[in-house]
């Protein structure tokens, strides 16, 4: 059944997994025995004995011929370690000054492998035999040799209809090896033959069983070989503690395919929604069934609700704050739940109606990540109460938060969490986590809690970032800004520099325009282990995040107010340069338009922008999308056929791939994708055993191909004539993502990529354009 919506900027288009193709597999071996390692015609009296197949077409037809060597992962492996050994030994025979014992290893490294390749010949599908010199009017094609550790692939437009003959061969005679060569085929008739040394496999069974398909590449695959993505925990030694192989058991399959059965979202068809639309009536729904079933229980338990599910053990063992439900290193000791009534004055949620005052950080604990979000959004009060979806029932003990989750097993991202009013308290009857700093508001309690729940409990919330807290609570797009770098995600250029050039001021007015548009903003000063002590000494926490609570250019100075979470003391270090709260260049004028407040420990300070460049690297940014977005969302799985690997593996073009069509130009697009939250499989959010990432490549060439699979690469990026048009290497995270600009009309696959092959894990892909012609068009057919 065809799927079609729309047509404007940008189009999403699903690839089939099989059937676009018409495949062949060939084997054959290269014997000295049989007579059949005759090398490449370089060797005019030989190289007509290698292996020999007829192809016969109906008409013009496109072939994409992929060749590899029959080598077990083991054998692969060991070729891979010997290459690597003696490429080592010759890179310092050069830096020693041997040029001679450098060139012999180097020689001894690429003999390692027979290098391979294949002809294609114009014959009429005949035997080729006998001393002949290849001429250059039969030869209709000549992949390249390439060493067999790797495949070589090539792609023929075959002119018309008629007979053509394959020949297999190593670049040397006498090499012996058993290959695979794959044909793949735009004409259904193609009829392949067997002439000499080889056979033709049966494609059923060559198709289901892909012999080698998962064995990684050499060190000169596509593009080059991506260098292993390094992981902030070792995952390996974590996955050895917990018995995780990073496959999914019988019983975990079982249950994915019965949920997919059960979904009425067809998996790898794009689905096309406007972001920046109202709640779902179902989370409507489920919001007012949460408030309806509160209020009957607080009724009935003298008008304040319990939430049996989560929370208010007394006692040693607290289920809803650790994992196994005692105390761990690192984290308070709770012992019972108390109402804000109950260790507040005069408890209120918040103390007024127009902004929310800073937050204090809780005991030491890896959710700061959490509480910086937390404090980023406060400085917009309207997103800060969207987290709420009702506050109006206070007086009845409980309130309902909503949290984003981009979960590929779900078809609304919003989670719907009612949460009583009782909070983790300590010995001493004090919350034993996060804190507003006016001692009656507890706000900030409230969604801590919510988020816990969420997470199952207090100690999963650890583990974390910033951009992730602040997708969570508002369901925008985050992003970072580097100011130290300029590229992707860099904005070195745009603040002044000791150099000069640039546009300094560029930061500025983006910061400016962000606030006006209802982004939330923060910053921190990222080191990277680099010391920095001017900044430390003039009052800048490092690797902290701040909260943008406003800005503007007042009386010709460009200011701008930031706040810090307090720590577990209440306490915080504030800026101690110019405009500081001691600071002589404050006037009465600017004290009175300014709402200027004296209080040197509150976390909250002015900075002049020339400052802030200079002591801040790093600017984090949550758009609030609008219905100028357009979000285009696949859920999909790499699992048995379809978990392909990066393009370090032969097996790369098994992966899901899509047809991104771009209509008009200077179109943007924001592409996400997202494995599900490694905190609700093992409890910590940086414990990732996949690494995930995606490859944009150009579509191919010939126009009746472009709904059919990427299947070959050509090296290096589309401006010096390759096929990648953007990589983002995968990396151990919930999520890679990337705001990719088109600025001319084009087509291209967009093709997703686990680091390893055969690793089975689900995934969600999202693309976001902006585009005020909206609906954007989207067409896909169910194969």
């Amino acid at each position: 059944m065809p799927f079609t919506i729309g047509a404007s900027g940008a189009a999403l288009s699903q690839l089939p997994a099989h059937g676009d193709w018409y495949e062949r597999v060939l084997t054959g071996r290269w014997s000295v025995e049989a007579n059949t390692a005759g090398g490449c015609p370089n060797n005019q009296e030989t190289w007509t004995s290698n292996p020999q197949f007829s192809l016969k077409v109906g008409g013009a037809a496109t072939i994409v011929g992929v060749l590899r060597l029959n080598l077990s992962l083991h054998e692969l492996s060991a070729l891979m370690q010997k290459h690597d050994d003696f490429s080592a030994e010759a890179q310092q025979a050069a830096a020693s000054g041997d040029a001679l014992r450098a060139q012999q290893l180097q020689a001894q490294a690429d003999a390692v492998a027979p290098a391979i390749g294949f002809l294609l010949l114009q014959s009429d599908g005949q035997l080729v035999g006998g001393a002949k010199e290849l001429s250059t009017a039969g030869l209709l094609c000549a992949s390249k040799f390439a060493m067999g550790t790797q495949e070589v692939s090539a792609e023929i437009a075959l002119p018309a209809g008629g007979g053509y003959t394959i020949v297999a061969c190593t670049f040397a005679p006498n090499h012996e090896a058993e290959f695979t060569l794959t044909l793949f085929s735009s004409d259904s008739s193609m009829e392949v033959r067997s002439l000499n040394g080889g056979r033709v496999a049966d494609v059923t069974g060559a198709l289901r069983e892909k012999p080698g398909g998962a064995k990684p590449q050499g060190p000169k695959g596509p593009a080059c070989r991506l260098a292993p993505p390094a992981a902030k925990h070792d995952v390996r030694q974590l996955r050895d503690e917990i018995g995780d192989n990073g496959r999914m058991n019988d019983s975990q399959r079982a249950e994915l395919e019965e949920a997919a059965r059960l979904e009425t979202w067809v998996e790898n068809v794009p689905m096309m929604t406007i972001e920046g639309q109202p709640l779902s009536e179902n989370i409507k729904k489920r919001r007012d069934e949460l408030v309806a079933f509160a209020r009957t229980e607080a009724a009935k338990n003298g008008g304040l609700f319990v939430d049996h599910e989560f929370g208010g053990h007394q006692g040693e063992h607290q289920p809803s704050v650790y994992h196994r439900g005692l105390p761990v290193p690192g984290m308070p000791v709770v012992t019972h739940w108390r109402r804000p009534s109950e260790f507040c004055e005069k408890p209120t949620l918040f103390t007024n109606d127009w902004e929310a005052e800073g937050v204090m950080q809780g005991a030491v604990m890896d959710n700061r990540w959490l509480i910086s979000a937390i404090n980023i959004i406060a400085g917009n009060r309207e997103q800060l109460d969207r987290v709420f979806m009702d506050k109006e029932h206070g007086d009845e003990g409980f309130y309902v938060c909503k949290i984003y989750h981009d979960d590929p097993f779900s078809d609304d991202d919003w989670q719907v969490i009612l949460v009583d009013d009782r909070i983790p308290c300590d010995e001493n009857g004090l919350p034993a986590f996060a804190r507003n700093v006016n001692p009656n508001a507890f706000w900030v309690m409230i969604i801590e809690k919510a988020y816990a729940k969420f997470a199952k409990n207090y100690e999963a919330v650890q583990g974390g970032t910033v951009t992730q807290g602040l997708e969570d609570l508002t369901g925008g797009v985050p992003y970072k800004l580097d100011l130290e770098k300029d590229g992707e995600g860099g904005a070195k250029s745009w603040i002044p520099s000791k150099q000069g050039g640039g546009t300094p001021d560029r930061l500025w007015g983006v910061i400016m325009e962000k606030m006006m548009s209802n982004h939330v903003v923060g910053c921190a000063s990222n080191t990277r282990g680099q010391p920095r002590t001017h900044t430390e000494e003039k009052g800048i926490v490092l690797n902290k995040a701040y909260s943008m609570v406003t800005g503007g250019e007042f009386e010709c100075n460009k200011l701008m107010r930031l706040r810090i979470p307090l720590d577990e003391n209440g306490e915080a270090r504030e800026w101690s340069g110019k405009w500081s709260d001691e600071s002589s260049a404050w006037n009465s004028r600017l004290r009175q338009m300014l709402a200027f407040s004296k209080k040197s420990d509150d976390g909250t300070f002015w900075i002049e922008y020339a400052d802030f460049c200079k002591h801040f690297t790093k600017i984090y940014m949550c758009r609030m999308l609008d219905d100028l977005w357009t979000r285009f969302t696949v859920k999909a799985r790499w699992m048995d056929a379809t978990a392909g690997g990066c393009t370090n593996f032969i097996s790369w073009r098994d992966n899901n791939q899509w047809l991104v069509t771009i209509r008009q130009p200077a179109t943007k697009l924001l592409i996400k994708l997202v494995q599900p939250d490694a905190r609700m499989s093992n409890g910590h959010g940086r414990h990732y055993s996949n690494a995930i990432g995606f490859y944009i490549l150009k579509g191919n060439a010939e126009p009746a191909d472009r709904k059919r699979r990427k299947l070959i690469l050509k090296d290096g990026d589309e401006e010096d004539g390759g096929d990648f048009v953007f990589t983002k290497e995968p990396k151990f995270s919930r999520q890679a993502r990337s705001l990719v600009p088109f600025p001319l009309v084009s087509s291209g696959d967009a093709t997703t990529a686990a680091e390893r092959a055969k690793c089975d894990t689900e995934g969600r892909g999202r693309i976001l354009s902006r585009d005020k012609k909206v609906p954007v068009g989207l067409s896909s057919s169910n194969h």
